[in-house]
């Protein structure tokens, strides 16, 4: 150690050692601020301290981190490797192998010692301690950013033009897409602080956005109508009995829909004879209807592909409940409430008026019952709900419904107790039929031959 040169070789490590820290201090920078999540973030913004508002400037101003870390790194690691180099030339001068080879082993130790204590090491850190992380290298940060302003603001116009020429947006990294809060969901989930049934519920209401109104509506075919001839008396009657709260009025044809009959503004006209009114006479104005209003209210008309998220959209800015949907043609395909929608999201809501769903269909089915019975369904089960029931897609194509499917399998109009089978191993028995509509549809999964099946129409 009193050699001169040792000496020098052994003071020359401490600035290493300075330079090889500020490494790991902008990447673990970087890699901290970056890796807060949305949450810690919140509570940064809501934890109102100097060293919170710093960090939050720089989440705020992604650039300003991003170029003032870069920045720092380049000339940090450039600076290491230059010294290193040098300590290297001058430990080898009395080697007895060439400059070449020192400059060799120099480049191989420091690339090792740079990858693992710059780089590796403290990344790995900042993102298990993001936010511990954060909170120490926020000030020191914000001063070497400070320094580097007229630097930074080149690089920023560069870096904008870059990204204005590859048609990037600043905005579109500030948008949460609904990805991400499907992540979140199903990390929750994973967690224990998101039951399973609160998932699917979030991501029911984004798959809002995916259906059309005809498939959740009610098809024409079972709409619930009165003309316009009915009295008043009748039509509270028939509400009664189908257990419904607002009813289309039609004029000669359920095409022609030029009202809906609403039975809960009823009440209001306690006192006046309208019971034997015709709704034709309470939509001309034949009978009085000063201060009451009237029972009848204008329809809402939208079309059948209108998405349910715009449908929703509609009924809050119109302030009703209901909607007639109309086809290509303009003639009424069906109807769809409020209620309609809700129970996409939440499943079946039942009333007093409603008959009890299938227990299968409550909830996940009995495979085993399927296969060794069948399952009963409604054949107005949309093709989706059956289809995520069944835990199969469908073709798109073959209907909206399932009753629809079951004549594309059939490819004519089928008999009740026919069975036909389809591309997954399903068979459908038609069950009960009304008319040349199908009611109620048992679906079988059929066993494989080599387990002991019988193939349809075989014993």
């Amino acid at each position: 150690m009193d050699d001169p040169a040792s000496l020098s070789l052994v003071l020359s490590l401490i600035p290493v050692g300075v330079l090889l820290v500020l490494s790991g201090f902008f990447s673990s920078a970087e890699t901290a601020v970056f890796s807060l999540t949305k949450v810690q973030v919140q509570r940064l913004r809501e934890e109102d301290t100097r060293v919170n508002r710093t960090i939050v400037r720089f989440v705020d101003n992604p650039n300003r981190l991003l170029i003032t870390s870069l920045l720092g790194n380049i000339f940090v690691n450039t600076a290491f490797v230059t010294l290193m180099t040098s300590i290297a030339l001058a430990a080898g001068a009395r080697a007895p192998w060439s400059d070449g080879v020192t400059l060799t082993l120099s480049m191989v130790v420091t690339t090792v010692v740079l990858l693992i204590f710059g780089e590796i090491a403290p990344k790995t850190y900042a993102i298990r301690n993001a936010e511990t992380v954060s909170r120490l290298i926020a000030v020191p940060l914000a001063g070497t950013a400070f320094v580097l302003t007229p630097i930074r603001r080149v690089m920023r116009l560069v870096v904008d033009l870059v990204a204005r020429t590859l048609g990037s947006s600043a905005d579109d990294a500030d948008a949460v897409t609904e990805e991400e809060i499907r992540d979140v969901v199903s990390t929750g989930e994973a967690s224990g602080t998101i039951e399973e049934g609160e998932r699917e519920l979030i991501h029911r209401i984004f798959e809002l956005r995916e259906l059309m109104a005809k498939d959740v509506m009610v098809p024409r075919t079972e709409m619930v109508c009165v003309e316009t001839d009915e009295r008043v008396r009748d039509v509270l009657a028939l509400a009664e009995s189908v257990g419904h709260s607002r009813l289309p009025v039609y004029e000669g044809r359920m095409d022609n829909v030029v009202g809906i009959f609403h039975v809960k503004d009823y009440p209001q006209w306690y006192g006046s004879d309208i019971a034997d009114a015709t709704l034709e006479s309470l939509i001309s104005g034949g009978t009085a209807t000063t201060d009451q209003g009237t029972l009848i209210r204008p329809p809402l008309f939208l079309p059948e592909t209108k998405r349910l998220d715009a449908v929703l959209l509609d009924f809050s800015n119109e302030g009703t409940q209901m909607a007639l949907l109309l086809d290509e043609y303009g003639g009424t395909a069906g109807v769809v409430t409020l209620e309609d929608i809700v129970e996409e999201i939440v499943g079946e809501i039942m009333d007093e008026y409603d008959e009890q769903a299938e227990p299968e269909l409550a909830s996940e089915l009995n495979l085993d019952a399927l296969t060794r019975d069948g399952v009963n369904f409604p054949a107005k089960t949309t093709l989706r709900t059956a289809g995520r029931l069944l835990r199969v897609t469908f073709d798109a194509e073959s209907g909206d419904t399932l009753g629809g499917y079951v004549y594309t399998l059939f490819g004519r109009l089928p008999a009740v107790g026919e069975a036909a089978e389809d591309e997954h191993g399903f068979a459908f028995e038609v069950r009960t039929m009304s008319g040349t509509r199908i009611q109620q549809v048992v679906v079988r999964r059929q066993e494989p031959s080599g387990e002991g099946g019988v193939p349809e129409g075989e014993s």
